[in-house]
């Protein structure tokens, strides 16, 4: 269970601290991309990104799941 909580946690800084502040930093300095494309497509990128983290967010907690209940982890009957 330890490693859990250490592995949420450092998830948790990794990813989504440190996209929270790209995206701050990106809207921060809107003023300097100018009318052009780069602001609209680094914010989709990193809409992207965070789409992506949702899912590993799911893996993750299936894995947390399947490990905290070890009679369901053999699925193969035979």
């Amino acid at each position: 269970m330890a490693e859990w909580v250490l592995n949420l946690a450092t998830y948790i800084v990794a990813r989504a601290g440190a996209h929270l502040l790209i995206t701050a930093k990106l809207i921060w300095d809107a003023p300097k991309f100018g009318k052009g494309i780069e602001l609209p497509l680094a914010l989709f990128g990193m809409f992207g990104m965070n789409f992506l983290n949702a899912f590993l967010d799911i893996d993750l907690f299936h894995a947390f799941k399947r490990e905290r209940n070890p009679q369901n982890t053999n699925s193969h009957h035979e």
